[in-house]
């Protein structure tokens, strides 16, 4: 199911492949808006990827104490890409901007509102549960959990001010998009594999004794 899920949220590779992105200035949800070709497809394929995301926690279980909040904040994430998919952009906003003038003014469909809010909680909640995880992570012993966190959290130190660049200048936001799209993919599996309990080596109390310098 994470696997699923994982393809499904990163629907924008089939886009882009069958040539649905005309320009990199435009952002992928604009292909979801009411009107465009494909766009219910899209908008499904959001919904299957939240389902599936919850779906996978919800089998997995609910962690130990310090993982609950990044599991809790991850279901939240999911239920935010389910709603997005049920509300899409009523015009491409990024594409056209009387829809983009329209939108500031208040003047589009409830609908519309509601994908704008639901992209931004995904984001919150998937910010939120890296910088959790890393503060978990950051003093563990080395290994691939504690690297993939790390990786995570630099990631976000490179897409917000990224982020930030391409809507002030209305230019690149598909890849920029595209880059946290694949950020919080790797977010969903890795809370989906890392293992509830790392394995510890016992020493049996016989073989320390034999040890012992004394």
């Amino acid at each position: 199911m994470g696997l699923l899920s994982v393809l499904a949220y990163n629907w924008w590779v089939g886009a882009a492949l069958a040539g649905l992105v005309s320009s990199p200035d435009g952002m992928f949800s604009d292909l979801e808006a009411t009107g465009v070709p494909h766009a219910q497809i899209f908008e499904r394929l959001d919904i299957l990827a939240g389902v599936l995301i919850c779906a996978g926690l919800l089998t997995r279980g609910r962690p130990a104490a310090g993982r609950r909040r990044e599991w809790t904040l991850l279901m939240a994430f999911g239920v935010s890409g389910i709603i997005g998919g049920m509300f899409p952009y009523a015009c491409p906003e990024g594409k056209d901007e009387r829809c983009r003038s329209a939108e500031w003014a208040f003047q589009l469909p409830f609908h519309h509102y509601v994908h704008m809010v639901s992209g931004i909680a995904e984001f919150a909640f998937a910010t939120l549960a890296i910088w959790l995880m890393w503060r978990r992570l950051r003093d563990a012993a080395r290994g691939i959990w504690r690297t993939v966190a790390a990786t995570l959290v630099t990631g976000l130190a490179v897409g917000y001010p990224a982020l930030a660049v391409s809507y002030l200048a209305d230019r690149w936001d598909a890849p920029v998009e595209a880059f946290f799209f694949l950020l919080f993919a790797l977010l969903v599996g890795t809370v989906l594999c890392e293992p509830e309990h790392e394995a510890q080596a016992v020493v049996p109390a016989d073989a320390a004794a034999a040890d012992s310098p004394v």
